[in-house]
């Protein structure tokens, strides 16, 4: 592509950029974008799987602490969230491993 691109960080101007010709230049440049958009694509997927383990750790302490306060008559059970938690979280961590936390 020659000429002047559109939006922010465009090139403008000369088409010779560090001693490459416009065509290496361009190429270079294409190269570098795609690396962006895949690094956005995979952040996008880390807060997605990351978003919905967060949910479900929520929901997961909830229903502990509403289950023990209910089975055990107890007016705080502090340690029911904690362990909801950890059996909902450690299983996922397993399953995605770097996926998730990587």
């Amino acid at each position: 592509m020659t000429g002047q691109r559109a939006g922010r960080g465009g090139r403008r101007g000369s088409s010779r950029r560090a001693g490459l010709d416009a065509e290496r230049f361009d190429e270079a440049w294409e190269r570098v974008n795609e690396r962006g958009r895949a690094a956005g694509r995979d952040r996008m997927q880390q807060l997605r799987i990351k978003s919905v383990l967060a949910v479900q750790a929520g929901l997961a302490a909830a229903l502990a602490w509403a289950a023990a306060r209910w089975l055990t008559g107890m007016p705080s059970p502090i340690f029911a969230p904690d362990a909801g938690v950890q059996v909902h979280v450690v299983p996922s961590v397993v399953v995605h491993g770097r996926a998730a936390f990587g």
